[in-house]
C-alpha cells in the first residue's frame, strides 16, 4: 500500500464540556493499520503544528521496490544506483539482470553486500537479483554509527601517523580497506536522516528533530571525507619516506587528528563550549604548521618527495577544516535544541 497523500479539513468537536475531538482520516488509519484502542503520540514541532505518529508502526503490505534496469549499463553503475535508493530509504530495490555475464552479477552481489549495511538477497533468478535492507535504526541507532565510521576513520589516521613516524608504510597498508568500512556507516546514516524525516521515529530514538537533520548530515559527511583523506595520507606515505623529510609534518598530523577526536567528543556529548575551543584551536594549529612545514619541502633531499609532501599535507588542513565543520554542526544543533525548548515554554505560559 503506498502512503496516501493526504490533505483534509476538520473541524474541532467538543464532548462532555471540555474534551476537544478531531477525527483522524480514515486513509491514514488504514494505512498504519489501526484499530480502536490502539496509542498514537501527538507532539509538537516549533511552530506548535501538531504531529500525529503512530505508537508502534506496523503498516500491513511491503512498500513497493524499485527497478534498476542494467540495459546498456555497466555493473559499477548498476552498484551506484542500489546505494543511492538505499540511501532514499527504499525497501529494497530488484535489479534486471539480462544483460550482466555470470561474473558480473557475481562482482556486483559483493560489492553491494559489502558496501550496504542489510542488504541481503532475497530473491535471484536468471534474469532478476531482489535484494531488501534489513537493517534498521532499532538495530543500530544514529549516534552509534556514527560513532563507530569516527572511531575507524581516526584509528586510519592515527596508523598513518605511525607508518610516517617509523617511516615504515607498511603499516599502513590496509588503511584503504578500512575506507570502505566508513563508506558503510555514512550510507547507513543518510538513511536513517531520510527516514527520520518521513516517520520521525529514527530521529527522534537519538534525541534529533528534524530541523536538526542538515546537521547531523554535515557530521556524517565529515567523517567520511576525513576517511578518504586518511587513506590519501597512506597512499602518499611510500613515497615521502624515501628519504628525509620535517619531523613537524608529524607532529601536525599528531595534532589535526586530537583536533578531530575532540571535534566528535564535543558532538557526541553536546558540548558546545569543547566545540568552540575546538574551532578557536584549529586555527592555530594551522598557523603554526602550514606555511612552516610547507616552506621546509624545498629542501627535500630527492624532489620525488615533493608531490607526495604537499598532498599529505593538503590532507592535514582538509581533516582540520573538517574538525571545524563537525564542530560547528555541535553548536548549530545544540542551538535548535535550545531555540525549540524556549519555543515550546514560551507557548505554555
Amino acid at each position: 500500500m503506498n502512503m496516501p497523500d493526504i490533505k483534509t479539513t476538520r473541524k474541532i468537536q467538543l464532548t462532555g464540556g471540555s474534551t476537544y475531538i478531531v477525527s483522524l482520516p480514515k486513509e491514514w488509519v488504514k494505512y498504519f493499520n489501526l484499530k480502536a484502542g490502539d496509542e498514537i503520540d501527538i507532539r509538537t514541532d516549533p511552530q506548535m503544528r501538531l504531529v500525529v505518529s503512530p505508537k508502534e508502526l506496523k503498516v500491513r503490505e511491503t512498500k513497493a521496490i524499485p527497478v534498476v534496469q542494467c540495459e546498456r549499463e555497466n555493473p559499477d553503475m548498476i552498484v551506484r544506483d542500489v546505494i543511492a535508493f538505499y540511501m532514499a530509504s527504499a525497501a529494497g530495490v530488484e535489479i534486471s539482470s539480462k544483460c550482466l555475464t555470470p561474473e558480473e552479477r557475481e562482482m556486483m552481489k559483493n560489492a553491494i553486500r559489502g558496501r550496504l549495511l542489510g542488504a541481503e538477497i532475497v530473491d535471484e533468478s536468471s534474469d532478476s537479483i531482489t535484494i531488501q535492507f534489513v537493517v534498521s535504526h532499532k538495530d543500530l541507532g544514529i549516534n552509534t554509527a556514527i560513532n563507530r565510521a569516527f572511531v575507524i576513520s581516526s584509528n586510519m589516521l592515527k596508523d598513518d601517523l605511525r607508518a610516517l613516524k617509523n617511516r615504515r608504510p607498511e603499516e599502513a597498508l590496509d588503511v584503504k580497506f578500512r575506507d570502505n568500512e566508513v563508506d558503510r556507516f555514512y550510507f547507513y546514516v543518510v538513511r536513517l536522516l531520510s527516514q527520520g524525516t518521513e516517520t520521525l521515529e529514527a530521529l527522534k530514538s537519538d534525541g534529533y528533530s528534524v530541523s536538526q537533520v542538515v546537521n547531523v548530515f554535515s557530521v556524517i559527511r565529515s567523517v567520511e571525507r576525513i576517511s578518504d583523506h586518511a587513506y590519501r595520507i597512506a597512499e602518499n606515505i611510500p613515497s615521502i619516506v624515501v628519504g628525509d623529510f620535517p619531523e613537524e609534518l608529524v607532529e601536525w598530523g599528531y595534532s589535526v587528528l586530537e583536533l578531530y577526536s575532540r571535534a566528535m567528543n564535543a558532538f557526541l556529548s553536546k558540548r558546545k563550549s569543547q566545540a568552540s575551543e575546538v574551532i578557536a584551536k584549529a586555527s592555530l594549529v594551522r598557523e603554526e604548521y602550514w606555511l612552516k612545514v610547507v616552506k621546509s619541502y624545498a629542501a627535500l633531499p630527492k624532489p620525488e618527495q615533493i608531490v607526495p609532501a604537499l598532498l599529505i599535507s593538503d590532507s592535514l588542513n582538509r581533516i582540520t577544516r573538517y574538525s571545524m565543520d563537525i564542530a560547528e554542526a555541535t553548536i548549530d544543533t545544540l542551538a535548535k535544541v535550545e531555540l525549540e525548548s524556549a519555543q515550546g515554554g514560551n507557548s505554555s505560559t
